[in-house]
């Protein structure tokens, strides 16, 4: 997981499992991109059931 400012400056990063109860997103995030060679559309599925629909 990486998160990054508007000028994408690196702010975070993270090597994290392909599971979304890894994730956890801050609320004050508005965007999400996702880049996986694997499982990437379990992570898509659970971010939009959560917050990002």
């Amino acid at each position: 997981m990486v998160v990054i400012d508007d000028k994408a400056n690196k702010l975070f990063e993270k090597r994290l499992p392909n599971t979304i109860e890894a994730v956890s997103i801050k609320p004050s995030l508005t965007n999400v991109i996702v880049e996986s060679m694997y499982n990437w559309f379990g992570l898509v599925d659970g971010l939009e059931k959560s917050l990002f629909t």
